[in-house]
């Protein structure tokens, strides 16, 4: 099961989320795990200035999800 989602499915939870749908509904309209949508928020949710909330932005949670995928990570063999 992937816990990653599509920039199409980013859209569409940043949309939902706007117009106050609860993240369990949100799960089932995008045929994902409830555990999907919340490891998603928390992994890509940014803390707003002043307010210190957290809000969900579709294209800054794109960005920050491909700045993890592309970072290098050790191997056990780099350093044997």
């Amino acid at each position: 099961m992937a816990l990653h989602l599509t920039p199409e499915e980013r859209e569409s939870l940043s949309f939902w989320l706007s117009q106050g749908v609860a993240k369990a509904e949100i799960a089932r309209r995008l045929g994902r795990s409830r555990r999907t949508i919340f490891a998603e928020l928390r992994r890509n949710s940014v803390v707003a200035p002043y307010s210190r909330r957290h809000r969900y932005c579709a294209a800054r949670a794109q960005q920050l999800a491909d700045a993890r995928k592309h970072r290098r990570r050790t191997e056990k063999m780099d350093h044997p």
